[in-house]
C-alpha cells in the first residue's frame, strides 16, 4: 500500500507539474534596450517586445538603460538571473566592438544565451554633393594620392562606422583621416559643409539626404544591395569580396537559461519575424527582417569580433 501511495504521489507531479517552458512567462518579462528612449534602438526593442507579449499571452516590458555604448545594458542582462524574465534587445557593436574597446565592459560573449537575430540594416559610405568621389575605386585613388589627409566622420572613437572605414583602411592598403562626432547628425551635418569629404552612416540616416541629393551614395557595406537604396553597389561588387558590416539586431537572454524556455523563446522568435506587420515596420525603419538561430548568432558574433579585433589594435582603440 506504501508503495501505491508513492506511485500515485509520483505519477500526480507528473501530471500535474508540466514543463516549465508550457507555462512560461507566468508574470511580466522584462526587456532591455540598452539606448535612450525614442530611438531607433528603442523603438524595435518596443515592436519585438509587442510582439512576444502578443504571441505568449504576458507582458514584455521595455525598461531603457542607456549609457556608455550599450554596455551598461548589457552587463546588467548578463547578471540578472537566468530565468527567462530579463532579455537584451540589442545591436551588433554590443558584442562585436565593445568588449574589444572597453577593459572592462563587466560582460563578456560568455555571459549570455543567444537566442537569436531578427534584422540587419547595412551601412552606407556617402560623400557630399559635387564631390569628385563617385565609387570606391575614386575613394581608394584619392586616398593614395594624399595619405592620411581624406577626412570622414564617424560617430565617435570605437564607433561602428570608425571601424568600418579603418576597416576599409586596412583592406586597401590606405590611411584616411578620422573625425569624430556625437553621433550621426553632426557628422552627416558636416560632409554636408564639406568639412569632411567621407561618411560612414546607416543606410536609414543616410538616405533621406541620398534621396533629396544632399549627399551622395560610394556602396552599401552588405552582401546585397538595400532595399532602401537599390541603386547603390555594395563594396563586394566593386571588388571588396566579403566587406560585410551589417548593423544586426539580436536579443539574448542570462547565461544558463533553462533549454525549454530557450526553445521557446527562440520559436517565437523565428515566427515573429514572419509576421507581416514586423516585416513592414522593421522595412519602414531601413532594416531587413532575417532570421539567424541562437547557433547561428554565436558564431556571426564571434567571427565578427575576430574580424574587428585587428582593427582594433592597430588603431590602440582600446579604452
Amino acid at each position: 500500500m506504501r508503495y501505491l501511495l508513492a506511485a500515485i504521489a509520483v505519477a500526480g507531479i507528473t501530471v500535474f507539474n508540466p514543463s516549465f517552458a508550457e507555462t512560461y512567462p507566468t508574470r511580466p518579462v522584462t526587456v532591455v534596450a540598452p539606448v535612450p528612449a525614442g530611438g531607433t534602438g528603442d523603438t524595435i526593442a518596443r515592436l519585438i517586445a509587442a510582439k512576444l507579449g502578443e504571441r505568449m499571452h504576458q507582458s514584455f516590458i521595455v525598461d531603457n538603460r542607456p549609457g556608455a555604448n550599450t554596455t551598461i545594458g548589457a552587463a546588467y542582462v548578463g547578471k540578472a538571473k537566468a530565468d527567462g524574465y530579463t532579455l537584451l534587445v540589442t545591436g551588433a557593436p554590443t558584442f562585436t566592438i565593445n568588449p574589444l574597446i572597453y577593459p572592462n565592459p563587466r560582460y563578456s560573449a560568455e555571459s549570455f544565451d543567444y537566442l537569436g537575430i531578427v534584422a540587419a540594416m547595412p551601412m552606407v559610405m556617402v560623400t557630399y554633393a559635387g564631390s569628385p568621389l563617385k565609387n570606391v575605386g575614386d575613394v581608394i585613388a584619392a586616398a593614395r594620392k594624399a595619405p592620411g589627409n581624406v577626412p570622414y566622420g564617424s560617430f565617435g572613437n570605437g564607433s561602428m562606422p570608425h571601424v568600418i572605414a579603418e576597416s576599409f583602411a586596412a583592406r586597401t592598403g590606405t590611411s584616411l583621416l578620422h573625425v569624430p562626432f556625437q553621433g550621426s547628425a553632426p557628422s552627416l551635418t558636416s560632409l554636408m559643409g564639406k568639412q569632411t569629404t567621407l561618411a560612414i552612416d546607416s543606410v536609414v540616416a543616410a538616405a533621406p539626404f541620398i534621396q533629396s541629393g544632399a549627399l551622395v551614395p560610394i556602396a552599401v557595406a552588405s552582401r546585397s544591395r538595400s532595399p532602401l537604396l537599390p541603386q547603390v553597389p555594395t563594396f563586394i561588387e566593386q571588388g571588396l569580396p566579403d566587406f560585410v558590416f551589417d548593423n544586426w539586431v539580436g536579443i539574448v537572454a542570462p547565461k544558463g537559461l533553462p533549454a525549454d524556455v530557450a526553445a521557446r523563446l527562440g520559436s517565437e522568435l523565428k515566427a515573429m519575424v514572419h509576421d507581416a506587420e514586423v516585416e513592414k515596420k522593421l522595412g519602414a525603419m531601413g532594416f531587413s527582417v532575417t532570421w539567424q538561430d541562437g547557433a547561428a548568432f554565436q558564431r556571426r558574433a564571434s567571427a565578427e569580433m575576430a574580424q574587428n579585433a585587428p582593427v582594433v589594435e592597430k588603431m590602440k582603440l582600446r579604452q
